[in-house]
């Protein structure tokens, strides 16, 4: 079978266990949406942190372009 139709189908039924396996309590209810909040917040955090990187390398590559450009 091809990798990702596998790759596919196990994320549908973990899915689906997730959807009929509701905690037990109110507690761990909570506790899994902070945990789902917290990688959301992780996440775009990371994002902007990579974008911020990128737009750094771009004005040195950029600099860099108009140095030389500009003769020695």
């Amino acid at each position: 079978m091809n990798p990702k139709r596998v790759q596919r189908e196990v994320r549908r039924e973990m899915e689906k266990m997730k959807e009929t396996a509701k905690p037990s309590t109110l507690a761990q209810d909570y506790m899994r949406e902070e945990i789902e909040k917290k990688k959301k917040e992780k996440k775009s955090i990371s994002s902007a942190e990579k974008q911020i990187r990128k737009n750094e390398q771009f004005a040195i590559k950029q600099q860099k372009k108009k140095e030389k450009q500009r003769g020695h």
